[in-house]
Parts: C-alpha cells; structure tokens; sequence
C-alpha cells in the first residue's frame, strides 16, 4: 500500500499558505514542499499559481495527488470561498475527496506543533483567535468543540482562572486587553495564519477512505460562518 499524498491550502486570512505532504506507514508526515506568502487580497489570483509551483517543487503530479484539504473557516468570507472552490475544482478534475478543516483547529494544531516555553511557571491553555475588524473575534479554546464570535468582555469572563496562550492575527490586539481586565494572556510566537503542513497533518490524521466516506455522506465541505456577510442592499427606485 503507497503512503497517501495530499495538497493542502489555506487562503482564508491575510495569507495563502500550499503545501504537499504524504504520510509513511509509520504514521510520520513527510513535507514534500511548502509555499506561503502574506497578502491582505488577490488570494484568487496568487492561489492557483502557488499550488501549480509547489507541486513542481514536491515532485508530485496532480494526477498523484489522493488527497486535498482546505480550511473551511471562519475567516475571510472571499478568502474561505476561494479555498473551497478551488478544492472542489481539483477534487472533481481528479476524482480524489476533499478534506474540510476549520481555522480554528489547524491554529490550536500549530500551536500544539510549537510547544510551549517549559520556563513558564504553569502551562497555558491555547485560545486561537482570529480579528473580524468588528470589534469582536472568532474564537475556540483548545479542549473544547464550541467556536464563538466573542468580544473582549465575554473571552475575559470565560477565561478568569486561566492562564492563555492566544494564537492567530488576533492575539496582538486581545491580548493586552485581556491583561487589563486581569487576565494572564501571551501571544505565541510564530505564525499568525493556518499553516497548510499542519492542515497536512491534520487531515491525514485519517485514511483517504474516511474523507471519501465523508464526502459521500455529506457532500463536500462547505463554508463555516459564524455569522452572515455583509450585504448592502440596493436603494430603492424613486
């Protein structure tokens, strides 16, 4: 039995991040290749060309490919379209399922990759945190299933007894409002966006079949809103 391939590739924030990896029979992730590049728009444009130049990189055909997977949100409501399209795009062309993940699961996943700073005095819980620039955040804690769209007070009083390692573009902003409403709060190190190696690791946590199984089951992913877009209605006629 061959180790399974799969492209990963997340656009959902101010990122697009691709990258190529199989699993061995000893269940370690190998990355074949790895491209990101910070971009606030033109994910729709740069997506494509950074999967065509990551697969050259890895080696790999698409036709190789068993596998895509794709952040399903929250984040941006183009960026996480684009993502999906592109993957259902693929899947289809080359008859291989897809993998939907949410954002929220790939940051806690990346933080967990990173491990934590064993001088600390206790260890901290992970709360990933992405910035709506509404005044609130799209949020989960590491151990629990809920993601929320939260503001400042409400993440306070639900993390008054904890100590928290706060991932994701939102951390710069919550986390010295967390500390004035007397909450221990860090930003973590590193990426602020989902990286697409761990996305990698995540989806093939499972076998293919589990995915095909899935999709079958319940069409393919679909977007993960925690709230609707913003529509601005025509004016009406006279």
């Amino acid at each position: 039995m061959t180790a399974p391939t799969v492209l990963a590739f997340d656009c959902s924030g101010a990122a697009c991040s691709v990258a190529v990896a199989t699993r061995s029979d000893v269940d370690e992730l190998t990355v074949l290749a790895h491209r990101e590049q910070v971009m606030q728009r033109g994910h729709a444009a740069a997506l494509a060309p950074m999967i065509a130049t990551t697969l050259t990189a890895a080696d790999v055909r698409a036709a190789d490919l068993d596998l895509i997977a794709v952040t399903i949100g929250p984040g941006s409501f183009t960026g996480v379209r684009i993502g999906l399209a592109t993957a259902r795009g693929l899947a289809l062309a080359l008859d291989v399922p897809v993998a939907g993940l949410t954002t929220i699961d790939a940051l806690l996943a990346g933080a967990a990759a990173m491990g934590q700073d064993q001088s600390q005095p206790r260890r901290r819980r992970v709360l990933a945190a992405i910035d709506t620039h509404r005044g609130d955040y799209y949020v989960g804690f590491d151990g629990a299933s809920e993601l929320l769209v939260a503001d400042v007070t409400l993440i306070a009083i639900r993390a008054a007894t904890e100590s928290l390692l706060v991932v994701g573009d939102g951390a710069t902003s919550l986390c010295p409002a967390l500390m004035q409403r007397g909450v221990d709060a860090l930003p973590a190190l590193g990426p602020t966006a989902p990286d697409a190696r761990v996305l990698a690791r995540l989806a093939l946590r499972q076998d293919v079949e589990h995915w095909r199984v899935a999709n079958r089951r319940d069409g393919m992913p679909r977007p993960l809103y925690l709230r609707p877009a913003d529509v601005t209605l025509p004016k009406a006629a006279g």
